[in-house]
């Protein structure tokens, strides 16, 4: 994962330099590790395992503000909101950005930072509700056109891919001459 759309949430408009705890961290490639957790949160272990995995984040000699913790799930079901709630609380204290992929005021409600969106219909709304440190995303499939859509209506990253297979060499050639802009596999390969 590129880094601009994450270089808004330390107030930076490029990727050079970050703000960590302890100092400035330098010398890192623009990407980072983009941790997804479905609908089935357990927070007992979650917990655990985010805090050794934020703590070596923190502990690298990299940029950690080019991570990002990504959750889905029923945002209307009381435990996975507490759930939810509650890591993302966790990520953003250790300095990692969150996403909520759903809808843009669930995301808003459960304290993330931003969202990842289905429709480029949404991105307007979700960006104004965000506001200017807010991240934006829209999930395109295998779509150039939904993410050139999302380009021209603002978003701040696009993701590409299906659980089927991965987006054609073409669209990923496009992205890279959109420059400072953010994209993702969307895509979990099985073996």
């Amino acid at each position: 994962m590129a880094g601009a759309a994450f270089a808004k949430r330390a107030g930076k408009s490029q990727n050079t330099e970050f703000p960590v705890t302890g100092g400035i961290k330098k010398g890192a490639s623009p990407c980072g590790l983009w941790l997804r957790l479905g609908p089935a949160l357990a927070p007992d272990v979650l917990l655990r395992d985010l805090n050794q995995i934020f703590y070596v984040i923190n502990r690298s000699q990299y940029e950690k503000n080019m991570h990002a913790l990504e959750i889905s799930g029923d945002h209307e079901n009381a435990a996975f909101r507490e759930a939810a709630e509650l890591l993302f609380a966790m990520a953003k204290a250790k300095g990692i950005a969150t996403i909520f992929r759903g809808p843009a005021a669930a995301a808003k409600d459960l304290g993330a930072d931003g969202v990842l969106l289905g429709e480029v219909s949404e991105i307007a709304a979700a960006k104004e509700l965000f506001g200017e440190q807010g991240i934006v995303g829209l999930a395109c499939g295998l779509s150039q056109e939904a993410s050139l859509a999302a380009y021209d209506a603002g978003a701040d990253f696009v993701t590409f891919g299906s659980t089927q297979k991965m987006p054609a060499s073409d669209i990923l050639k496009m992205w890279t001459v959109l420059e400072h802009y953010d994209f993702k596999f969307d895509h979990i390969p099985h073996f």
